[in-house]
This record gives structure tokens, sequence and C-alpha cells, in this order.
């Protein structure tokens, strides 16, 4: 395989992981505004239901963004030394990356959790 398709198959792979971080903050956004807006009027049952579809659908697309990263990272290990750029070692952060989308995911959590348990005021 040449240079030219390797970096063909790592740019499609970056490509797939940004495409799948669009969807993760559109996920996210959802998930905040519908929190904010009713999340104190949703039933016990409701927000079940809307927690489980979030996880399920966060976690989801979390996994497809890391594994996109994870290939594009791999196969930046086969390319030609004369072809990298500095910029290309970014790649290779891709835990970091997974870190950040799981902490996102628990503050989301964290916010349903507070709009429902308002503390007192005193």
């Amino acid at each position: 395989m040449t240079d030219a398709e390797l970096w063909e198959l790592i740019l499609i792979s970056q490509a797939n992981a940004a495409t799948y971080f669009a969807i993760f903050l559109t996920l996210v956004s959802g998930y905040l505004v519908v929190a904010y807006s009713v999340g104190s009027r949703l039933l016990g049952s409701q927000v079940s239901i809307v927690n489980v579809l979030f996880i399920v659908s966060v976690l989801t697309v979390g996994f497809a963004t890391y594994a996109a990263l994870s290939r594009a990272s791999f196969l930046l290990g086969f390319v030609g030394s004369e072809y990298t750029s500095p910029l290309s070692a970014g790649i290779n952060y891709y835990p970091i990356a997974g870190l950040a989308m799981l902490a996102m995911k628990l503050i989301c959590l964290v916010f349903m959790w507070q709009i429902r348990h308002p503390k007192r005021q005193s």
C-alpha cells in the first residue's frame, strides 16, 4: 500500500471521528436542553428512559469515535516519516479524547441530577 493510500485511509478515519464527535455533541446538547427545560417536571420513570437512551447513545457514538481515531493512529505508524508532520502526532492522543468524552457524559448526568434535586434555600 502506498503512502498516498495510507493517508487517504487516515484522513477518512479522522473524518469519521469528526462526524461521530459532531453526533456526540448533538446528543449532549439535546440532553442538556431537555434536562434544563423539563428535567424538574419529569417523572422518575421518564428520567430513567431519557437517561438510558442517552447513556446507550453516547457510549455507542463515543466508542465509534474512539475506534476511528485509534484506526487513524494505527495507520499513521505505516506512513513514511518524510510525509508526517508534527501536527499528525496529535492523532496518537486519542485516549485523551475518549476520556474527555467520558467526562462530558458524566457531567451531563450530574447536571440532570442537580436540576432534579435543587438545593433548598435556607
